[in-house]
């Protein structure tokens, strides 16, 4: 590569056409004889501008013997950022690894959140920084800053589509692939973000964070096939008589869930005293910021919700998310009423699932807003949820649900 050192040499060359002042056999400025016969050198200063000359060369050379010790590759543009970086502190940043980097970003985001109580939303991220060491080790090449370009981003994206094995060599995969158009933009998401921050720091470029937002953009939202339950197969659900204790746990809880359309994290952290006596009629209403969104839920409690928070003395039955995915599906599946097909394909077998093998503790979120969407204004049903955006909250809809007429009948004579 060539490199302005902004030592000037002099346009005087010999017959030749090299510089006069340039000695080129030890790759220097030309020192003047000591007995005073060589004339041809003119430069003032001569050992102060060839320590600078020195010192970006050393400079240089130990930063691409840096990256050939780490079996990095070193691109002249990022050699050439790295040398114009006059600031020491960024310097010395800027030869960190890609993901001493991500880690000190996720560091950043996790006191962000948990100054705000909301500790939660920091699982993208994680989920991020470990897709991110999957792929490295997918591709086999050490992680660096600037990697990343279009044909990088594809080939991310491409791994985050397809199944991952459950080891790359010795190496035990994270992450499982096959994620949905949405979990996708999601990361690439985090991925900009990163790099935004990474922008500050002088370790990117604008150019670099844009081209991971046009990637973002072209991956086209696929809408996904949702399983509810109405509001008839609620009440089946919740008169159904299983014959042991933890199946009537779970049932409840899931039913809580319908009926509520509280996120499960807000479920395990329920209480009581934010339960509040409506201010006109009878009834009664929840009242708690959210964890996610720290936005409020005004949400009402029907009769069944009180029944069951009454059952349990309002100290709901606690249990992980995953195992309580685990147990709704068996307990579900003893029920006999959710066996028929969906269009949603298991990802370990290809086969199409039956309703109860689809269906999550978070469907309820789902069902809640379905079965409430055609009746309640907006505005009303978004203070239940805790929602900001409409688009968020028509995310949750399950848009499969028959066509109702009725409301069409006002344009009949």
């Amino acid at each position: 590569m060539r490199y302005s050192t902004g030592v000037n040499v002099g346009a005087n060359k010999d017959k030749d056409g090299k510089y006069v002042n340039w000695d080129y056999k030890n790759m220097r400025l030309k020192i003047p004889s000591s007995n005073g016969l060589n004339k041809s050198t003119t430069i003032k200063q001569l050992e102060s501008k060839q320590k600078v000359i020195d010192e970006l060369l050393n400079k240089a050379n130990n930063l691409i013997n840096e990256y050939f010790v780490r079996g990095s590759i070193m691109y002249p543009k990022h050699l050439e950022n790295l040398l114009n970086n006059k600031d020491e502190k960024n310097f010395n940043a800027a030869n960190a690894s890609f993901f001493e980097c991500y880690k000190e970003f996720l560091n950043r985001k996790s006191d962000h959140f948990k100054a705000r109580g909301k500790i939660i939303s920091l699982k993208d991220y994680t989920s991020t920084l470990h897709l991110l060491n999957d792929f490295e080790k997918f591709k086999k090449y050490d992680m660096r800053i600037e990697y990343i370009n279009t044909l990088w981003l594809g080939d991310l994206v491409n791994y985050m589509a397809v199944k991952h094995p459950a080891y790359h060599g010795d190496y035990k995969v994270k992450t499982e692939g096959l994620m949905k158009s949405q979990t996708i933009r999601k990361r690439l998401a985090i991925l900009a973000e990163f790099y935004s921050y990474l922008t500050e720091l002088k370790l990117a470029d604008a150019e670099q964070v844009e081209s991971i937002k046009k990637v973002k953009r072209s991956v086209k939202v696929i809408p996904v096939h949702k399983e509810t339950l109405d509001i008839k197969e609620i009440h089946k659900l919740y008169k159904f008589e299983f014959d042991n204790e933890s199946d009537d746990k779970i049932r409840d809880l899931f039913v809580f869930l319908c009926l509520t359309g509280i996120r499960f994290q807000d479920l395990v952290d329920f209480d009581k005293k934010f339960i509040r006596k409506r201010k006109e009629g009878d009834g009664y209403v929840y009242l708690k910021a959210a964890s996610k969104t720290s936005l409020d839920y005004n949400i009402p409690l029907c009769k069944i919700v009180l029944e069951i928070l009454e059952k349990y003395n309002y100290q709901l039955p606690k249990i992980s998310d995953q195992n309580g995915n685990k147990a709704i599906k068996a307990a579900l599946k003893k029920t006999m009423f959710l066996n028929a097909y969906t269009q949603i394909v298991d990802k370990e077998t290809g086969n199409y699932k039956r309703r109860y093998e689809a269906i999550t503790l978070h469907k309820g979120r789902d069902s809640f807003i379905t079965n409430l969407v055609d009746t309640t204004p907006l505005n009303e049903l978004m203070k239940y949820t805790g929602h900001k955006k409409l688009s968020t909250l028509q995310g949750y809809i399950d848009k499969k649900r028959p066509v109702k007429m009725d409301y069409v009948k006002i344009f009949d004579i």
